[in-house]
């Protein structure tokens, strides 16, 4: 029981220090609790999360870059889509349901203690997708199963505009 819950508290929040933070900035990042880490986040999608962006990843089909905040897992990436669109996403993998439903129940509950109660949640299945208006960020909270035969369950978390 201990260590699916100091799992949720390691993977569920913490900014990392890319090369790329001048020592002042990663001593503000580094006061921040989850909540202004959650805004942050939330703030920084219409700008295509320029603030948070880490070293640059190109690939044929996709720009992404390391993200500087990881609020699931410790490879968080930033995204441009083929739309058009940038989004944040993170993913953790975990070797069995119970650990990924506990991990997600924690995470719900931690994004759900940040957001005001303008933000507005669906669920459906496994994923929850919190809203606010037409115009701003969603955040999307899943768990499913994957091909992964060591660690089939994954925690995924997701931020666009």
């Amino acid at each position: 029981m201990v260590k699916p819950l100091l799992s949720a508290f390691s993977l569920i929040i913490g900014l990392t220090g890319c090369n790329t933070l001048s020592p002042s900035k990663q001593a503000q990042v580094d006061t921040m609790n989850i909540c202004q880490k959650v805004e942050a986040l939330i703030n920084s999608a219409p700008s295509g999360f320029e603030p948070l962006k880490g070293a640059k990843v190109s690939t044929p089909f996709l720009t992404s870059w390391q993200a500087k905040a990881h609020l699931v897992g410790e490879q968080c990436q930033i995204s441009n889509y083929s739309t058009g669109s940038t989004g944040y996403h993170c993913e953790q993998n975990f070797s069995s349901d119970n650990t990924a439903s506990q991990v997600f129940d924690t995470s719900k509950r931690l994004i759900e203690s940040c957001l005001s109660t303008e933000w507005k949640a669906v669920q459906k299945k496994n994923t929850l997708q919190f809203s606010k208006a037409a115009q701003s960020p969603t955040l999307s909270l899943s768990k499913h199963e994957t091909f992964d035969k060591k660690q089939p369950w994954q925690i995924k978390l997701e931020i666009s505009q």
